[in-house]
């Protein structure tokens, strides 16, 4: 579990690199700069720079779930990956979609530290998504980026 017993913070990226295998990536590779950070290769042998995002569970309300996105990290990633241990639904984010969320709200952002932007995202059991930039009162629909969850990976 992360650092506290009531953390909902997880460190293990082990169920999380587990369950893109299953989703068709293969051998992801750790990618230099950050723990979180891997390399996937995909079925056509493209190659995806993404940083993982995960958490055990929610200190918010059913489905939502709040993440510090770290949006100095935006040029160096193709991707983010927010998945939530326990859901049928993981989100894989394009960061020129969270980039260009994060400048329309740049006014009413709202950070945890200078590094992270904070956004609360709600994952529907009918595999809808929304990010909601805290601060900002706006939900966006990022539905598109919402893929099923391998069930042997829940």
């Amino acid at each position: 579990m992360g650092r506290g017993s009531n953390n909902p913070k997880t460190t293990d990226n082990g169920p999380v690199l587990a369950g893109l295998r299953a989703m068709g990536y293969a051998r992801p590779e750790p990618y230099p700069g950050g723990r979180d950070g891997f390399v996937l290769r995909q079925e056509d042998g493209t190659r995806l720079r993404v940083k993982i995002q995960k958490r055990n569970g929610s200190e918010r309300a059913a489905g939502q779930h709040s993440f510090g996105v770290c949006h100095l990290d935006f040029p160096n990633v193709d991707s983010f990956v927010f998945w939530v241990r326990g859901l049928r639904h993981v989100l894989i984010v394009p960061t020129a979609r969270l980039s260009e969320v994060f400048h329309e709200c740049e006014t009413s952002n709202t950070f945890a530290n200078p590094r992270q932007w904070e956004v609360v995202f709600h994952f529907e059991d009918n595999g809808q998504a929304f990010m909601e930039p805290i601060g900002s009162g706006v939900q966006y629909d990022i539905s598109e980026h919402c893929m099923a969850w391998p069930q042997a990976a829940v």
